[in-house]
Order: C-alpha cells, then structure tokens, then sequence
C-alpha cells in the first residue's frame, strides 16, 4: 500500500512486489491508475522530412544538442538508441511502405526505391523533474501498438522493434 504512494511508475510496483510476495493468489490483480499531472519542457524540437540523411543528421547530433544538465548521459543514449530505432520505422513503413514483405525484402535483399513520397517526421524531447518523453510522429498510416503485442504477429515480424523500445523505456 505504502509503494502505490511513492511510486511513479508501475514497474516499481510489481518490483516491490514480487520482492515482497513469494507467492501471489492467482485471483489478484494490481490496478495502477494516475493522472499525469508533471509540468514538461520542450528540450528539443524538429521537423523533417524522413530520408536516410536526416535520419543520420538526427541520431548523430542529437546527445550534442540536448542540455545535459537536464538529462543525464545514460538517458541520452537510450534515446540515441530508441530515436534510430523510431525514425527507421518511420522511413521503412511510412516512406517505402514496407509492411509485412519487410522480411522477403531483407532476406533477399531486394532493393526499394523512393517512390516521389515527400514525409516528415516530428520529433519532440520533454523534461519534468521525474521523466522524458520522447515522440516522434510521422505523415504514414500509422498501425495500433496493441495490435504488435499480439503473438502471432509479434513473433513473425519482430514487432517493429517494440520489443526493444519496451525494454530501453518504462512506457510505450
């Protein structure tokens, strides 16, 4: 009861209590509901068209351009990370509309042209005294993150590198 109080995110919960509880009733549920109500500031804030250069310019520069007196070093390399990761889905789903083919298309490295798409990308980095957030919204058709999770289609395609985001973030 007490960590519910202290706690801003639910992964210290479950945390403290599977520390805690040697073993859990499988009748229990853990419910975790919050309204968010941190003040954030926009530390960095672009828009670009989606290409393999800009992609690069972005990862690259990004840790040089961020005050690192407002994000510690280690939560700029998960975002370095977690950016690459965000912005090539955006030029490979977005831009050259690889879907489920993306697997024929790597396995056999069949080549993909720019087809005259002109997309951009929105990328935005937030700070509050207990988080950053970090998004990145592009001009594509988008797809439901629920939908990745689901098990058939997450371990054929690799869930759009959510598996990796999910583990560098505490939220997606």
């Amino acid at each position: 009861k007490d960590k519910f109080k202290t706690s801003f995110l639910l992964s210290e919960i479950i945390k403290d209590f599977n520390k805690n509880v040697d073993n859990a009733d499988d009748d229990m549920t853990i419910f975790y509901l919050t309204k968010d109500k941190t003040e954030y500031e926009i530390i960095y804030d672009v828009k670009v068209l989606i290409n393999t250069e800009n992609i690069e310019n972005i990862v690259n520069n990004i840790e040089s351009e961020l005050p690192q007196n407002r994000v510690p070093i280690q939560i700029i390399e998960k975002i370095v990370f977690a950016l690459n990761e965000l912005l090539l889905n955006s030029l490979e789903h977005s831009v050259l509309k690889m879907g489920k083919n993306k697997q024929r298309i790597v396995k056999n490295s069949i080549k993909i042209e720019y087809n005259n798409e002109s997309k951009y990308v929105q990328v935005q980095i937030l700070v509050s005294d207990k988080f950053v957030v970090l998004t990145v919204e592009d001009e594509g058709d988008g797809f439901e993150v629920n939908d990745i999770f689901k098990k058939e289609w997450f371990n054929r395609y690799h869930g759009r590198g959510l598996k990796m985001l999910k583990s560098l973030s505490d939220g997606i």
